[in-house]
Protein backbone atom coordinates (compact mmCIF):
# COMPACT_ATOMS: atom_id res chain seq x y z
CA UNK A 1 0.00 0.00 0.00
CA UNK A 2 3.05 2.00 1.08
CA UNK A 3 4.67 1.48 -2.32
CA UNK A 4 1.61 2.20 -4.29
CA UNK A 5 1.29 5.53 -2.62
CA UNK A 6 4.88 6.67 -3.51
CA UNK A 7 4.12 5.64 -7.07
CA UNK A 8 1.18 7.79 -7.28
CA UNK A 9 3.40 10.64 -5.98
CA UNK A 10 6.10 10.22 -8.51
CA UNK A 11 3.61 9.33 -11.61
CA UNK A 12 1.59 12.96 -10.22
CA UNK A 13 5.46 14.80 -10.21
CA UNK A 14 5.90 13.75 -13.57
CA UNK A 15 2.86 14.84 -15.17
CA UNK A 16 2.73 18.40 -13.12
CA UNK A 17 6.62 18.22 -14.44
CA UNK A 18 5.20 17.79 -18.32
CA UNK A 19 2.28 20.28 -18.07
CA UNK A 20 4.67 23.47 -16.83
CA UNK A 21 6.95 22.46 -19.91
CA UNK A 22 3.99 22.71 -22.18
CA UNK A 23 2.71 25.92 -20.89
CA UNK A 24 6.11 27.52 -20.80
CA UNK A 25 6.15 26.43 -24.59
CA UNK A 26 2.93 27.89 -25.30
CA UNK A 27 3.55 31.14 -23.61
CA UNK A 28 6.50 31.75 -25.58
CA UNK A 29 5.00 31.39 -29.29
CA UNK A 30 3.69 34.27 -30.74
CA UNK A 31 -0.44 34.68 -29.54
CA UNK A 32 -1.31 37.41 -32.83
CA UNK A 33 -1.54 36.10 -36.22
CA UNK A 34 1.50 37.13 -38.35
CA UNK A 35 1.45 40.45 -40.05
CA UNK A 36 2.34 40.48 -43.56
CA UNK A 37 3.46 44.46 -44.44
CA UNK A 38 1.35 45.74 -47.76
CA UNK A 39 1.89 48.85 -49.45
CA UNK A 40 -0.68 51.60 -48.22
CA UNK A 41 -3.85 51.58 -49.59
CA UNK A 42 -4.49 55.10 -51.96
CA UNK A 43 -7.17 57.46 -51.55
CA UNK A 44 -10.45 56.15 -53.27
CA UNK A 45 -12.17 58.05 -56.11
CA UNK A 46 -15.15 57.35 -57.37
CA UNK A 47 -15.14 56.83 -61.16
CA UNK A 48 -18.75 56.98 -61.91
CA UNK A 49 -22.15 58.29 -60.78
CA UNK A 50 -25.69 56.90 -60.96
CA UNK A 51 -28.26 59.91 -61.15
CA UNK A 52 -30.78 60.19 -58.45
CA UNK A 53 -34.49 61.75 -58.33
CA UNK A 54 -33.93 65.29 -58.61
CA UNK A 55 -30.11 65.56 -59.38
CA UNK A 56 -29.31 68.08 -61.80
CA UNK A 57 -25.71 68.21 -63.82
CA UNK A 58 -24.71 70.91 -61.75
CA UNK A 59 -25.40 69.30 -58.46
CA UNK A 60 -23.57 66.60 -59.16
CA UNK A 61 -20.39 68.82 -60.78
CA UNK A 62 -20.50 70.41 -57.43
CA UNK A 63 -20.56 67.57 -55.28
CA UNK A 64 -17.25 66.59 -56.85
CA UNK A 65 -15.73 69.28 -57.06
CA UNK A 66 -16.03 69.33 -61.22
CA UNK A 67 -16.43 71.76 -63.74
CA UNK A 68 -19.88 71.51 -65.34
CA UNK A 69 -18.82 71.63 -68.66
CA UNK A 70 -16.09 69.28 -68.19
CA UNK A 71 -18.38 67.01 -66.66
CA UNK A 72 -21.25 67.31 -69.23
CA UNK A 73 -18.54 66.80 -72.40
CA UNK A 74 -17.17 63.71 -70.63
CA UNK A 75 -20.80 62.17 -70.74
CA UNK A 76 -21.04 63.84 -74.52
CA UNK A 77 -24.04 65.59 -73.51
CA UNK A 78 -25.39 69.43 -73.66
CA UNK A 79 -25.08 71.40 -70.10
CA UNK A 80 -28.88 71.50 -70.83
CA UNK A 81 -29.60 67.89 -71.18
CA UNK A 82 -31.97 66.85 -69.04
CA UNK A 83 -30.61 63.53 -66.82
CA UNK A 84 -32.39 60.49 -66.54
CA UNK A 85 -33.05 58.53 -62.76
CA UNK A 86 -29.79 55.60 -62.99
CA UNK A 87 -27.96 57.38 -65.83
CA UNK A 88 -24.57 56.30 -65.40
CA UNK A 89 -22.15 59.42 -65.42
CA UNK A 90 -18.57 58.99 -66.33
CA UNK A 91 -17.00 61.28 -63.22
CA UNK A 92 -13.33 61.16 -65.07
CA UNK A 93 -13.20 64.61 -66.86
CA UNK A 94 -8.95 64.18 -67.14
CA UNK A 95 -8.92 64.41 -71.09
CA UNK A 96 -11.51 66.49 -71.36
CA UNK A 97 -11.06 69.12 -73.94
CA UNK A 98 -14.04 72.19 -73.07
CA UNK A 99 -14.56 75.00 -75.39
CA UNK A 100 -16.72 77.99 -75.58
CA UNK A 101 -18.95 79.26 -78.39
CA UNK A 102 -17.63 82.11 -80.28
CA UNK A 103 -20.13 84.67 -79.64
CA UNK A 104 -20.78 85.49 -83.71
CA UNK A 105 -21.56 81.73 -83.76
CA UNK A 106 -24.15 82.14 -80.92
CA UNK A 107 -25.86 84.84 -82.52
CA UNK A 108 -26.25 83.09 -85.49
CA UNK A 109 -27.56 80.05 -84.07
CA UNK A 110 -29.91 82.04 -81.84
CA UNK A 111 -31.46 83.93 -85.63
CA UNK A 112 -31.73 79.99 -86.82
CA UNK A 113 -28.91 80.46 -89.35
CA UNK A 114 -25.97 77.34 -89.73
CA UNK A 115 -28.11 75.44 -88.36
CA UNK A 116 -26.30 72.42 -90.06
CA UNK A 117 -22.87 73.38 -87.62
CA UNK A 118 -23.25 71.75 -84.62
CA UNK A 119 -20.94 72.26 -81.93
CA UNK A 120 -18.16 68.90 -81.34
CA UNK A 121 -19.25 66.10 -79.15
CA UNK A 122 -16.72 67.30 -76.70
CA UNK A 123 -17.93 70.92 -76.57
CA UNK A 124 -20.82 71.56 -73.75
CA UNK A 125 -20.66 75.30 -73.78
CA UNK A 126 -24.10 76.83 -72.18
CA UNK A 127 -24.44 80.05 -73.97
CA UNK A 128 -27.84 81.62 -71.75
CA UNK A 129 -25.14 83.64 -70.08
CA UNK A 130 -22.58 85.62 -72.06
CA UNK A 131 -21.79 88.57 -69.53
CA UNK A 132 -18.68 88.85 -67.70
CA UNK A 133 -19.03 88.94 -63.95
CA UNK A 134 -18.85 92.14 -62.24
CA UNK A 135 -15.83 92.24 -59.48
CA UNK A 136 -17.67 93.72 -57.18
CA UNK A 137 -20.13 90.81 -55.77
CA UNK A 138 -22.64 92.29 -53.36
CA UNK A 139 -23.00 91.03 -49.23
CA UNK A 140 -25.44 87.83 -49.29
CA UNK A 141 -27.24 88.81 -46.57
CA UNK A 142 -30.05 91.62 -46.07
CA UNK A 143 -28.42 92.76 -42.96
CA UNK A 144 -25.67 95.23 -42.93
CA UNK A 145 -22.17 93.89 -43.81
CA UNK A 146 -19.64 92.81 -40.99
CA UNK A 147 -16.20 91.18 -41.40
CA UNK A 148 -16.81 90.22 -37.35
CA UNK A 149 -19.80 88.00 -38.76
CA UNK A 150 -17.73 85.33 -41.11
CA UNK A 151 -15.71 82.84 -40.58
CA UNK A 152 -13.89 80.30 -42.35
CA UNK A 153 -16.35 77.43 -43.47
CA UNK A 154 -14.41 73.62 -42.96
CA UNK A 155 -15.93 73.25 -46.58
CA UNK A 156 -13.50 73.86 -49.05
CA UNK A 157 -12.82 77.68 -49.10
CA UNK A 158 -16.44 78.79 -48.51
CA UNK A 159 -17.39 81.51 -45.90
CA UNK A 160 -19.90 80.72 -43.38
CA UNK A 161 -21.86 84.21 -42.55
CA UNK A 162 -23.68 84.83 -39.15
CA UNK A 163 -27.28 86.23 -39.71
CA UNK A 164 -30.93 86.08 -38.61
CA UNK A 165 -33.44 83.49 -38.87
CA UNK A 166 -35.73 84.05 -41.56
CA UNK A 167 -33.59 87.25 -42.98
CA UNK A 168 -33.18 87.31 -46.63
CA UNK A 169 -30.92 85.81 -48.77
CA UNK A 170 -29.99 87.74 -51.54
CA UNK A 171 -28.00 87.05 -54.71
CA UNK A 172 -23.97 88.40 -55.20
CA UNK A 173 -24.42 88.24 -58.52
CA UNK A 174 -27.21 88.02 -61.05
CA UNK A 175 -27.53 84.83 -63.22
CA UNK A 176 -29.56 81.78 -63.24
CA UNK A 177 -30.49 79.62 -60.46
CA UNK A 178 -29.11 75.92 -61.48
CA UNK A 179 -29.74 73.89 -58.59
CA UNK A 180 -32.35 74.58 -55.86
CA UNK A 181 -32.95 71.66 -53.22
CA UNK A 182 -31.51 69.83 -50.54
CA UNK A 183 -29.97 67.16 -52.27
CA UNK A 184 -26.42 67.92 -51.52
CA UNK A 185 -25.44 66.55 -47.85
CA UNK A 186 -23.81 69.03 -45.53
CA UNK A 187 -25.53 72.40 -47.63
CA UNK A 188 -29.02 71.68 -46.03
CA UNK A 189 -31.50 73.86 -48.51
CA UNK A 190 -29.13 75.18 -51.18
CA UNK A 191 -29.07 77.57 -54.39
CA UNK A 192 -26.82 77.49 -56.88
CA UNK A 193 -26.84 80.35 -59.61
CA UNK A 194 -24.67 80.63 -62.62
CA UNK A 195 -23.57 83.96 -63.63
CA UNK A 196 -21.22 82.28 -66.86
CA UNK A 197 -19.81 79.32 -68.46
CA UNK A 198 -16.86 80.08 -65.51
CA UNK A 199 -18.31 81.20 -62.67
CA UNK A 200 -21.10 80.06 -59.49
CA UNK A 201 -21.92 80.86 -56.77
CA UNK A 202 -23.72 79.16 -54.07
CA UNK A 203 -25.88 79.91 -50.89
CA UNK A 204 -26.44 76.72 -48.37
CA UNK A 205 -28.72 76.33 -44.44
CA UNK A 206 -31.63 78.17 -45.88
CA UNK A 207 -35.08 77.48 -44.03
CA UNK A 208 -37.05 78.58 -47.53
CA UNK A 209 -36.04 78.77 -50.87
CA UNK A 210 -38.14 81.52 -52.88
CA UNK A 211 -36.36 81.03 -56.61
CA UNK A 212 -36.84 77.93 -59.38
CA UNK A 213 -34.45 76.20 -60.83
CA UNK A 214 -34.37 77.85 -64.60
CA UNK A 215 -35.16 81.13 -63.26
CA UNK A 216 -33.19 84.22 -64.19
CA UNK A 217 -32.59 86.27 -61.29
CA UNK A 218 -30.51 90.01 -61.38
CA UNK A 219 -27.84 90.89 -58.53
CA UNK A 220 -29.44 92.06 -55.22
CA UNK A 221 -33.15 90.17 -55.66
CA UNK A 222 -34.25 87.82 -52.58
CA UNK A 223 -33.69 84.14 -53.08
CA UNK A 224 -34.21 82.48 -49.92
CA UNK A 225 -34.78 82.69 -46.29
CA UNK A 226 -32.12 82.16 -43.72
CA UNK A 227 -32.15 78.53 -41.95
CA UNK A 228 -29.65 77.03 -39.40
CA UNK A 229 -26.74 74.70 -39.71
CA UNK A 230 -25.46 71.83 -38.05
CA UNK A 231 -24.80 73.44 -35.00
CA UNK A 232 -28.40 75.09 -34.99
CA UNK A 233 -26.48 78.40 -35.30
CA UNK A 234 -28.24 80.79 -38.49
CA UNK A 235 -25.47 80.71 -40.76
CA UNK A 236 -25.25 81.17 -44.33
CA UNK A 237 -22.89 78.80 -45.67
CA UNK A 238 -21.51 80.76 -49.02
CA UNK A 239 -19.01 79.69 -51.75
CA UNK A 240 -17.95 80.99 -54.92
CA UNK A 241 -16.28 78.79 -57.75
CA UNK A 242 -14.51 79.12 -61.14
CA UNK A 243 -14.71 76.59 -63.57
CA UNK A 244 -15.61 73.78 -60.44
CA UNK A 245 -12.57 74.43 -58.31
CA UNK A 246 -13.38 76.69 -54.99
CA UNK A 247 -12.05 79.90 -54.65
CA UNK A 248 -12.00 82.80 -51.49
CA UNK A 249 -14.90 84.27 -51.54
CA UNK A 250 -14.25 86.94 -49.29
CA UNK A 251 -12.09 89.27 -52.03
CA UNK A 252 -14.76 89.51 -53.71
CA UNK A 253 -17.46 91.00 -51.24
CA UNK A 254 -14.49 92.98 -49.89
CA UNK A 255 -16.42 96.39 -51.10
CA UNK A 256 -19.02 95.06 -49.34
CA UNK A 257 -17.47 94.90 -45.32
Amino acid sequence: MFEFARFANRLLFVLLITCLIILNGCSSAPNQAPVTSSAPISSYRLTTHVVSPGETLYGIAWRYNLDFKALAAANQMSVNNPLRVGQKLTLDTTNVRVQTTPKKTISKQRSGANKKHSQPRNVSADTSLNKPVSKTWLWPLSSNASADRISRSSLNKALDIDGRLGESVIAAQGGKVVYAGDGLRGYGNLIIIKHNDQWLSAYGNNRQILVKEGQTIKAGATIAELGVDDSNRSRLHFEIRKNGAPVDPKPFIAASL
